[in-house]
């Protein structure tokens, strides 16, 4: 229930912590998956936010792997996945900044050209 003082629209406005997969057109080549990642709160890039992620694909065990953004809010991250699994691959990234957190799931998919 919320708060009589509580609007949908207060509550939009509140600052969160978001992910933004800046490359998502243009990932995977040679067997590798590259992907720019930004992290941010109220739209600005947040330097030094730790990156925890997940990657799960068909018939093998998940991959986890934790990195830090840049000074603008960036991380990049390169691993090796055959294009045939990207259609069931799944991404689960989760933000940490001073003790806010937030999660994304990105599905991967073939871009067909």
């Amino acid at each position: 229930m919320f708060d009589k003082r509580e609007t949908p629209e207060s509550l939009a406005a509140i600052k969160e912590l978001d992910i933004q997969w800046l490359n998502s057109d243009s990932v995977h080549a040679q067997d590798k998956l590259a992907m720019k990642l930004r992290a941010s709160e109220d739209g600005k890039g947040i330097a030094g936010a730790r990156l925890t992620v997940r990657f799960a694909r068909p018939n093998a065990d998940p991959f986890y792997t934790q990195l830090m953004t840049d000074a603008s809010g960036d991380a990049e991250l390169v691993f090796e996945v055959g294009e045939d699994q990207l259609p069931e691959a799944s991404l689960l990234v989760q933000v940490n900044n001073s003790g806010k957190t937030a999660t994304r799931k990105f599905q991967l998919r073939r871009v067909e050209g």
